[in-house]
């Protein structure tokens, strides 16, 4: 079945976050205090782990050079801007 998702993520560089196969981020936001992500997912699709980055403005990008562009995220009434960047599936 075809639904929409929230997960929230933590602040830090690196984390891992499990999701269903072939999701679709739909929204990066901050809500109630933390940075959360939207999807659309099939709930009868396998689950994969999804390697998700952080960078503040200024940052160097490293890995998340090459990798998929989420969106940003204006934290503490925009006195920290992360960009959120994802790797992808988890090996």
């Amino acid at each position: 079945m075809k639904t929409n998702h929230k997960y929230v993520l933590a602040i830090a560089d690196r984390q891992i976050i499990l999701l269903p196969r072939n999701r679709i981020i739909r929204d990066v936001q901050m809500q109630f205090s933390k940075p959360c992500i939207w999807c659309e997912v099939d709930t009868d699709s396998p689950m994969q782990q999804e390697t998700f980055l952080m960078r503040g403005t200024g940052h160097i990008l490293g890995e998340a050079e090459h990798s998929e562009y989420i969106g940003t995220l204006h934290c503490l009434d925009g006195a920290m801007v992360y960009h959120v960047y994802s790797l992808g599936v988890t090996r």
